[in-house]
C-alpha cells in the first residue's frame, strides 16, 4: 500500500509540474580541406546562399536561413558576410537563376561541382566562399508509455537535420561539410509538458553549425 501511495504521488507531482525538453545537439564536421582558414574567409568573404528544402517546408527555411545569418555575422565579425536575401537578390539580378538551379542540381546528382558556374556565381557575388544549407529531416512525433505506477503518459520527439557546405567558388571545390541535427524528447504526464517550438530547434541548429567554423566566436546559448 505504502509502495502504491508513493506513486500516486509521483504521478500528481508530475502532473503539476511541466518541464520543457531540452534540445539535444549532435552536429558534427563530416569533411575538412586544410586549406580551408579563417584568414582566406577574411581575405575572401563568404555568401550564404538561400538554404534549400523540400515540399511543404517553407515556413523552416526562411527562419533557418535568417538564423544563419545572424549566426554568421556574430560569429565571423571581421570577414564580409552576405545574407541569404543580399546574395539571392544578386543572383537574380545577374540572370543567373537557371545556371544557380544547374549548378546546385547537378551537384546533388553527381557530386562534381561545375567550376564555370562558380566562377560566374563568385563574379556575381563579389566573394569566393559560399555557404549551402539543405534541410534534410524536419519531424516529430508522440507515441503513448507507461510511466511512475503505471500511469499512461505520452512521449513526444522532435528533430531536426541539415547538411551545410561552404564551396570555395573560384576553384569550385568544397572546402567544409558539416552535419548539423538537433532533437528532443519528452515524457509528459497530462498537459504540462513543453517540447521546444520550431524556433529554438533553428536557433540551436544555426548556432552549432556556425560554430563549427574555423575562427567562428559564437556567442553561448542563453538557457
Amino acid at each position: 500500500m505504502k509502495i502504491r501511495l508513493r506513486n500516486v504521488v509521483i504521478f500528481i507531482c508530475l502532473l503539476s509540474v511541466g518541464c520543457a525538453a531540452t534540445v539535444k545537439n549532435m552536429t558534427r564536421t563530416q569533411y575538412m580541406n586544410s586549406g580551408f582558414t579563417y584568414e582566406s574567409m577574411r581575405y575572401w568573404g563568404v555568401s550564404m546562399l538561400p538554404v534549400t528544402a523540400g515540399n511543404s517546408v517553407e515556413g523552416y527555411r526562411r527562419p533557418l536561413g535568417d538564423k544563419m545569418n545572424h549566426f554568421l555575422a556574430t560569429a565571423l565579425p571581421e570577414v564580409k558576410v552576405l545574407t541569404w536575401q543580399s546574395s539571392m537578390d544578386s543572383i537574380n539580378k545577374a540572370s543567373l537563376v537557371q545556371s544557380y538551379e544547374q549548378l546546385i542540381g547537378g551537384y546533388e546528382r553527381t557530386a562534381i561541382l561545375d567550376k564555370a558556374r562558380t566562377k560566374e556565381l563568385a563574379t556575381c557575388l563579389g566573394v569566393r566562399y559560399a555557404l549551402f544549407c539543405s534541410i534534410g529531416d524536419v519531424s516529430s512525433g508522440q507515441t503513448i508509455v507507461c510511466g511512475a505506477g503505471g500511469a499512461i503518459a505520452a512521449k513526444q520527439t522532435g528533430n531536426v537535420e541539415m547538411i551545410c557546405r561552404i564551396v570555395d567558388l573560384e576553384n569550385g571545390d568544397v572546402m567544409q561539410e558539416i552535419f548539423g541535427q538537433v532533437s528532443a524528447q519528452e515524457a509528459t504526464y497530462g498537459s504540462n509538458g513543453k517540447m521546444p517550438t520550431y524556433d529554438a530547434y533553428a536557433d540551436e541548429i544555426a548556432r552549432a553549425v556556425v560554430g563549427q567554423i574555423p575562427g567562428a566566436q559564437v556567442p553561448a546559448a542563453i538557457r
